[in-house]
């Protein structure tokens, strides 16, 4: 697998690393959190290409201002795309070198298949 495309550090999603984490912060769910990482991964291959144009709102947004005890993994992102159609297809079709946007999403909602996600994600990205 090739991480030197990604933002997070190979070690980041290494399971010793998860594992260390969940502990840390008391999560209890190892998958959703993996998930979790992954879409803020995806999110910030979007934001590199669209850089001010793009923000995240709601759950995952919250999560950065609320302390850690608080904090929770979310299932999906959401995001305010302030700019042209044109602008939002050629990012998308940059992150997924014109591949089937679907794969990106369908990567990211099924959370039966950890491994299998984190393949497709650097796959599209890479």
């Amino acid at each position: 697998m090739d991480y030197t495309k990604l933002f997070h550090d190979k070690t980041a999603f290494e399971r010793e690393c998860l594992q260390q984490r969940m502990e840390l912060y008391g999560f209890k769910n190892m998958a959703r959190m993996e998930l979790f990482l992954w879409d803020l991964e995806l999110f910030l291959q979007i934001q590199k290409r669209l850089g001010e144009h793009i923000v995240l709102k709601g759950g995952a947004a919250t999560q950065f201002y609320l302390p850690i005890e608080a904090q929770r993994t979310s299932v999906d992102i959401d995001m305010i795309f302030c700019g042209t159609d044109e602008a939002e297809k050629n990012a998308l079709d940059d992150i997924t070198e014109g591949k089937n946007l679907k794969r990106i999403f369908w990567a990211i909602v099924d959370k039966d298949n950890l491994e299998e996600i984190r393949d497709r994600v650097l796959q599209l990205i890479g």
